[in-house]
């Protein structure tokens, strides 16, 4: 399992055990092979980029931004926000 994969899956457990299921506060992790199918998924969706992604990287393109910067850019713009964060 990729070192993404895992931090995605990670992600994916901590908001179902925040969020819970059926109005429940709390509730047990997801299986392991579960989140990370789960965030297989998600990452898979993210294969085709948006315009919003897609003006991003060109808005930064011959930049002197690193590139893990600008990669956060973009996923913010998939996200729809503003400020990067830090990484999981």
């Amino acid at each position: 399992m990729s070192e993404m994969i895992k931090c995605v899956a990670r992600a994916i457990n901590v908001t179902y055990q925040t969020h819970g299921q059926n109005g429940d506060l709390r509730t047990r992790a997801l299986s392991d092979d579960m989140a990370a199918a789960l965030a297989r998924a998600a990452i898979e969706a993210m294969r085709e980029p948006t315009k919003p992604m897609i003006d991003k990287a060109w808005h930064f393109l011959g930049s002197n931004l690193r590139y893990e910067e600008v990669y956060r850019h973009i996923i913010d713009a998939a996200l729809g926000q503003r400020e990067t964060r830090d990484g999981c």
